[in-house]
């Protein structure tokens, strides 16, 4: 594992809401059986951003953040483990 800074992504709060998982639908994409379709969901309401389990539905499977139920405002410099693969958080 290493610092690889060259997979950015930027999305605004016009995008509409982000996905992370499995599935080839989710915005974001992660080949790992240990995730769920869609694992988490991001997306900007009240002037923040802030994150849920699953896809907003449904929780995931395995869970997120030591079995999340309550959405999580993000906050700046925040790091999101997700399987093997790390996001910083940069408002």
């Amino acid at each position: 594992m290493g610092n690889n800074t060259e997979n950015k992504k930027i999305f605004s709060k016009e995008s509409p809401s982000i996905t992370i998982g499995r599935s080839s639908t989710s915005t974001l994409q992660i080949a790992s059986h240990a995730l769920s379709r869609i694992q988490l969901l991001l997306y900007y309401k009240n002037n923040d951003w802030y994150l849920s389990d699953g896809d907003g539905s449904k929780p995931s499977t395995n869970g997120t953040w030591l079995y999340l139920n309550n959405e999580q405002e993000l906050e700046n410099n925040m790091i999101i483990k997700v399987s093997e693969t790390a996001f910083k958080v940069i408002i």
